[in-house]
């Protein structure tokens, strides 16, 4: 949150592997402090599998489905 702070940071993008604990963890967290959490879905994945990532994109709603992006929506810039 320092560096968020620091930077003047409002949005955050998250990706990674993991998406149904470390990345929506994360996710939830900015969410959390007040800043804008974006999970890229296809930029991230699973250990579990395809039906755990899934899971962790359904349980991504507590940061609004709004904020599940594609990778080529980030590029374009988001927010």
């Amino acid at each position: 949150m320092d560096i968020a702070t620091r930077e003047g940071w409002t949005d955050l993008v998250f990706c990674g592997v993991a998406t149904e604990s470390c990345v929506l963890k994360s996710a939830v967290d900015a969410f959390e402090r007040d800043l804008t959490p974006w999970l890229v879905t296809d930029a991230s994945a699973s250990h579990g599998g395809p039906a755990a990532h899934d899971a962790g994109l359904l349980v991504a709603c507590f940061i609004g489905a709004g904020q599940l992006i594609k990778a080529s929506e980030v590029s374009a810039g988001v927010g």
